[in-house]
């Protein structure tokens, strides 16, 4: 469970190579963070392990609630719950609840800020990682390496895709340095639409 977890905490042709995070991207996108109140989306997540032929697949739904509220609902093939708070993850799994602090996970804390961190923008922090844009016609994509050194010893890179136009998260993939990966789809985004509160406790 803790290694599923940590997997899921963790994103065209004729794209251009930058070696840092181009100014307009970044001004466009603070400014799209800087309007969310709430994001939600299905999902597909895709995980590549190298003791299996298929990749595993499962599907679910996203929700993001401002300022710092997510949750990961997994509907197939089994059903199972993550809730994301700036203190806690909170899990459901086979109807048993299970609660981490993020103070005593130092990995999970800094899982759930690459998570908020690509919502709010504040993934770009040179603090965080080294990062390089290619950007295209249709797509943005964002290579991040991380400069933690917890995070260098389990993860090589983290690529994030976003929709050129909206700036829309399209996938996220996370390769580890066994080279197994996890990438998530996302499909259909709702943004600022309400959301109710009590969908984030359990």
């Amino acid at each position: 469970m803790i290694r599923r977890l940590s997997i899921l905490l963790l994103l065209a042709g004729g794209l251009h190579l930058m070696s840092f995070v181009a100014p307009d991207f970044k001004t466009r996108y603070l400014q799209k963070a800087a309007e969310t109140q709430s994001i939600q989306c299905a999902y597909t997540q895709e995980k590549h392990i190298s003791q299996l032929k298929e990749p595993v697949i499962s599907k679910g739904s996203f929700s993001y609630l401002h300022p710092g509220k997510i949750r990961l609902d997994q509907q197939e093939p089994t059903s199972n719950l993550i809730i994301l708070t700036p203190d806690s993850i909170f899990t459901k799994e086979s109807g048993k609840v299970s609660r981490l602090g993020m103070e005593d996970h130092p990995y999970f804390k800094y899982l759930n800020q690459l998570i908020l961190g690509t919502v709010n923008g504040e993934i770009f922090e040179e603090k965080y990682f080294d990062t390089s844009v290619k950007e295209g016609v249709a797509v943005i994509q964002v290579e991040l390496i991380p400069k933690s050194r917890m995070m260098k010893r389990r993860f090589a890179n983290i690529s994030l895709v976003f929709d050129a136009n909206d700036l829309s998260l399209k996938s996220m993939e996370m390769i580890e340095k066994s080279g197994d990966s996890m990438k998530m789809i996302f499909h259909d985004p709702q943004v600022n639409l309400p959301i109710k509160k009590a969908i984030f406790k359990l």
